[in-house]
């Protein structure tokens, strides 16, 4: 619906539902983290990453005004969504600029009336020992950042 997202972004993938405080959370963004830094967690929120907290940040602004502009033509009558075509233009415009970096075929937001799962995963996957490590590390780096802003 918002052609900045697609030049910008590629897309904001929705990560498949996982419950809260279990294994199941960061397997259900595994296959996304290696392609993206914009998700939506399904019935969770959302999770940006950066180089800096300031711009994971911003990206969040940008899923949440995404968000808002989506509901706001919701609420107005008929969502009106790019055309196959005009996503491929803005494509295009997107690779020259990033080199083709990961590209999401559909969200997963219902916008366009299109579901289907990017995530990929299966649930009875178990991360491998190399991702596990990273998921430590993801978490201790996340709470080092929160910790030292708020000093």
């Amino acid at each position: 619906m918002l052609p900045e997202v697609v030049v910008e972004y590629g897309g904001i993938p929705t990560a498949k539902y996982a419950t809260p405080s279990t294994e199941e959370v960061p397997l259900s963004i595994k296959d996304l983290v290696k392609k993206t830094d914009l998700i939506v967690l399904e019935r969770h929120g959302s999770l940006t990453m950066g180089k800096t907290l300031m711009e994971a940040y911003l990206k969040l602004e940008k899923i949440e005004h995404t968000a808002q502009v989506t509901l706001a033509a919701r609420q107005l009558g008929q969502v009106s969504t790019l055309s196959d075509e005009d996503i491929e233009k803005l494509r295009k415009i997107r690779r020259s600029k990033t080199d083709g970096f990961f590209e999401i075929d559909c969200v997963n937001c219902g916008a366009c009336g299109k579901t289907v799962n990017v995530s990929g995963n299966s649930d009875t996957e178990s991360p491998s020992i190399d991702e596990k490590k990273l998921i430590e590390i993801i978490r201790d780096e996340i709470q080092r950042a929160v910790s030292n802003s708020l000093t």
